[in-house]
């Protein structure tokens, strides 16, 4: 079956990011931190009109979108060992690297004009938080708010 372009029904505006991401198996967080920062290191309101167009003329997806397209990605959220947002930690986990390799090039991409900085912040907005298991979400949790039966 030939593979085609469609907007996801997976979507957070338009659904050209998650259309283009399922299109070539990659995770649609990465598309779009990749469109906002071309959208703000050129011009804002070409990438939005750009964007539109695009929306326009990509056919929704079809109700058998979803087996249609199974994106098998591992998706990049923040991570779990913040410093911040936990974007640096996020990447790391994603690539299987360092954390301190990710973290050093933001700071050096900070000194070029602070486009580490911008880069940052606009990954911080976007990355979703990671996904915790029901039973991990709060260990300490007490259903009764008693405190606990010691003897």
């Amino acid at each position: 079956m030939k593979k085609e372009l469609f907007r996801s029904p997976n979507r957070k505006f338009c659904g050209v990011c998650a259309g283009a991401a399922d299109y070539l198996n990659l995770d649609p967080t990465i598309i779009r931190i990749a469109v906002a920062l071309i959208a703000l290191y050129t011009a804002v309101i070409p990438a939005l009109i750009i964007y539109f167009v695009v929306a326009l003329i990509i056919p929704d997806a079809p109700e058998n979108y979803n087996q249609l397209f199974v994106n098998t990605s591992i998706p990049l959220t923040k991570g779990h060992s913040k410093k911040l947002f936990g974007v640096c930690s996020g990447i790391a986990e994603r690539f299987s690297c360092d954390v301190m390799i990710i973290r050093v090039l933001f700071v050096l991409c900070f000194f070029f004009f602070g486009t580490g900085l911008l880069a940052y912040l606009v990954c911080g907005i976007i990355m979703p938080e990671p996904i915790v298991p029901q039973n991990q979400q709060n260990p300490g949790y007490n259903p009764d708010n008693q405190p606990p039966f010691n003897n």
